[in-house]
């Protein structure tokens, strides 16, 4: 197209088709006809030239559908007259794919965001019931050992053979319950962050003592001899939790009587 009046001169067979238009209907318009269809505005061609100039912008066919198009406009001399040599190239292609990533990059990131907002609700409903649970823990407790207290009583009671048996077979089922309470409690005390330890002073031999009791029973039902001895150096007076002290000798003695048929378990202190 010629500097001075913008008309265009010459055009080629793909810029043509791109266009929807034909040579006769193209040669010699003000390029801003066709090239600039918001009337010239931004146009890169009407701005002072020094070298080349590119941009991408959006252009209409004869039907008026838009195209977008990288452009380049590059000033030249050909004899002695001044021209411009303009370059479109079709990026449809490209925008739609811009198009569908950006799509797929808003739906990813708001499925991220759903994701992140579930996995805060489960958490704080997860650390709602840790908080529940350790905050129950006494509620929890003292009906049960109130059982196992009346169990007791019951059993200095004048009771038949049969009847010493199944009184027998509930505490040992009560001490089994209590001990899983106290560790899914304990759990929950962790998860919620209320775990204490208790630092008063105890009688480990005691603590053993009572362990041992419990342990008795489940030994006898799996034909085992349980066997318990305290060394003689062990202090009568600790400073510490009694009840973690006993469920660790409970564990411990737990898993000799479990993993071991008509055999001997003998627990060193």
């Amino acid at each position: 197209m010629e500097k001075n009046d913008f008309s265009i001169k010459m055009v080629n067979k793909i810029a043509l088709s791109l266009l929807d238009v034909s040579e006769r209907e193209i040669i010699g318009e003000h390029c801003c006809t066709i090239l600039c269809p918001q009337g010239g505005e931004n146009c890169i061609i009407a701005e002072e030239l020094e070298g080349e100039r590119q941009r991408g912008v959006v252009i209409k066919n004869r039907r008026g559908k838009e195209i977008p198009v990288f452009k380049t406009v590059t000033p030249l001399q050909i004899e002695g007259d001044e021209y411009f040599l303009e370059s479109i190239i079709d990026i449809s292609r490209q925008k739609a794919s811009e198009r569908v990533l950006k799509q797929s990059r808003d739906e990813l990131k708001k499925t991220l965001e759903r994701a992140e907002l579930f996995a805060k609700k489960a958490e704080e409903a997860n650390r709602a019931k840790s908080r529940f649970l350790a905050s129950m823990s006494h509620e929890i407790r003292t009906p049960l050992n109130g059982v196992m207290g009346f169990l007791s009583l019951l059993s200095e009671t004048g009771l038949n053979e049969e009847q010493l048996e199944y009184l027998d077979n509930a505490q040992n089922s009560a001490r089994t319950l209590l001990t899983l309470i106290n560790d899914l409690l304990d759990f929950s005390k962790i998860e919620a962050g209320k775990l204490d330890i208790e630092k008063i002073a105890f009688n480990p031999r005691v603590a053993i003592e009572e362990t041992a009791v419990i342990l008795f029973p489940f030994a006898r039902e799996k034909a085992n001899r349980l066997f318990v001895s305290v060394d003689g150096k062990i202090p009568e007076e600790l400073v510490g939790d009694s009840e973690r002290f006993k469920q660790i000798i409970m564990n411990l003695g737990s898993n000799a009587v479990k993993f071991t048929d008509n055999g001997t378990c003998i627990g060193y202190g």
